[in-house]
């Protein structure tokens, strides 16, 4: 990956103030403006790409997923993916720039613990009526699914979710121009999509659960909408511009070790770090009490943070953004058979490297900075004791990498 080499004083670079972001030559073109793209073609296998408008500037993107189908089994209990539909069938959504300039590679999942974090600590829509004698005639199903799994209806009968998700191109660390600075400029470019990296529906059934599944009468319906800035004055050569790239990459691991390491992607300035736990038990349980001894570390030695378990990681989380806390929140209405005691957030933890909004602040991973190389470490625990692991299956690390990429634009 490039060296972030561009200066923050080179031009182009925002003000604190967000100086740009009110253009008084663009007239109503300064109102926020949004329109709603075509829907992508669901395959079981083979990836669908969905063309990006080249005409707009997105500050966001909302990505809705209405999905419906029924079910046949002729024996056991099976239950819906605690991770929701959206994430089981479409494990990954990247879009794509000119063909190789990606600004995001993502699980949907992991998208839905920021969303909660970073947008005021709320619930991203994710709604369900889990069971119907008939196909449904509506795409607002009845109850709110906040987390767990969910139990599949009676053999031959349907199920219906509504799910969204949001993607920023606009810094959601950032205040001021730090959160403007970010927006994906397209009206310059050869090609913008996004791609949906499809599964088949038999990954909808939580892994916890041995069930043999036909899923009939399905609709899988995606449905993109981008929010722009229309207004936004055009680049000039030469002129420093900025993505706000996310990705995401998984580690598993089979016993206890002390000091494990991930090597982060370097050259950009990281904002921040999702650290995402499961369990290798049979129902791989999302876990923050797992990880200790958490510390971001520059070329082997220098921990920016830590040590810092994840538990209490999640816990400043919570504080610090308003979100609710993990215990005791019901999933749906109680005449649904759920596992009600498991928030949303279970498992999940953000590490913020930016301080005060200021996107400067965010960790220069670059060679001119002095970073040669950029790493994770932790503790796995043992499979006894106290808060102990169950290795059955290897328990599962996922990290969500937030970065700002400088470029110099070029028409």
């Amino acid at each position: 990956m490039a060296d972030a080499s561009p200066s923050p004083t080179q031009a182009g670079s925002p003000s604190p103030d967000g100086e740009g972001v009110f253009n008084p030559s663009a007239g109503f073109l300064n109102s926020e403006a949004r329109r709603t793209l075509g829907a992508p073609t669901y395959s079981q296998t083979a990836p669908s790409t969905v063309d990006i408008p080249r005409d707009t500037v997105l500050k966001r993107m909302l990505l809705k997923m209405v999905s419906t189908f029924s079910v046949t089994y002729a024996s056991g209990s099976p239950v819906y993916s605690k991770y929701g539909i959206f994430d089981r069938i479409c494990p990954t959504v990247e879009i794509n720039v000119n063909g190789n300039r990606i600004i995001k590679s993502v699980k949907p999942w992991m998208v839905r613990m920021h969303n909660i974090l970073l947008q005021g600590g709320g619930l991203p829509p994710r709604t369900v009526s889990p069971d119907s004698a008939a196909a449904f005639t509506t795409t607002r199903p009845k109850y709110t699914w906040m987390a767990g799994t969910i139990a599949y209806p009676a053999t031959t009968r349907f199920s219906l979710f509504n799910e969204s998700i949001e993607l920023n191109f606009e810094n959601p660390f950032g205040y001021g121009g730090s959160r403007h600075m970010t927006e994906l400029d397209l009206r310059d470019v050869a090609s913008a999509v996004i791609k949906f990296y499809w599964a088949p529906l038999t990954a909808v059934q939580d892994d916890s659960v041995a069930a043999t599944v036909t899923y009939g009468a399905s609709s899988i319906t995606v449905t993109p909408q981008i929010i722009e800035n229309r207004a936004r004055p055009r680049p000039q050569p030469g002129q420093t511009l900025f993505d706000y790239v996310e990705s995401n990459f998984s580690r598993t691991y089979t016993g206890q070790a002390r000091s494990q390491q991930i090597d982060l992607q370097t050259g950009n300035y990281v904002m921040g770090l999702g650290i995402f736990c499961q369990n290798g038990d049979s129902s791989y349980t999302n876990q923050e009490n797992l990880l200790t001894n958490i510390a971001l570390k520059i070329n082997g030695s220098s921990a920016i943070q830590g040590p810092v378990s994840h538990a209490d990681l999640q816990d400043e989380n919570i504080a610090r953004y308003g979100a609710m806390d993990i215990s005791g929140i019901a999933d749906v209405a109680s005449t649904i058979a759920s596992t009600a005691d498991v928030h949303a957030l279970r498992g999940f933890a953000l590490m913020s490297l930016i301080r005060n909004g200021n996107w400067n602040t965010a960790l220069n991973s670059s060679r001119q900075a002095g970073v040669d190389s950029c790493k994770l470490e932790f503790d796995t625990p043992s499979s006894s004791g106290t808060d102990a692991a169950t290795y059955t299956n290897n328990l599962t690390v996922t990290l969500h990498q937030h970065e700002i990429r400088p470029f110099v634009y070029t028409r």
